[in-house]
């Protein structure tokens, strides 16, 4: 039986070989049990382009009970994300591209970036 951490090892390969191979901007998700953190990165030279996290003022602010670990900071991250990405100008027609890196883990997400306009 091939080992879990090996397993992950693979899927991580896998999907940053495939978007590298796509030259497409890459969406980078990091999430620990108090907060979350979310990072664009260009294809050509690897640079971070737009990112957001719960530490943040702007999203601490917008969140009700003070949390940052649950769904409602991930919906506000992402939202925050989304809005920095459309202001830089190197997005503006590669938005639709963007794919996601799980870094190995199984994220299942309920709707796309570039679905809050």
């Amino acid at each position: 039986m091939i080992p879990k951490l090996l397993k992950r090892k693979r899927r991580c390969n896998k999907t940053r070989a495939k978007i590298r191979e796509l030259q497409a901007y890459r969406l980078s998700v990091h999430r620990t049990p108090k907060h979350m953190y979310a990072q664009i990165i260009s294809p050509e030279d690897n640079t971070i382009v737009a990112s957001a996290s719960t530490l943040q003022a702007e999203v601490k602010k917008s969140l009700k009970n003070g949390k940052t670990g649950n769904i409602e900071a991930a919906e506000i991250v992402g939202k925050v994300i989304a809005q920095k990405a459309k202001k830089a100008r190197e997005l503006k027609h590669k938005l639709q591209q963007e794919h996601l890196d799980k870094r190995a883990y199984q994220i299942a997400l309920s709707h796309k970036i570039n679905s809050t306009k």
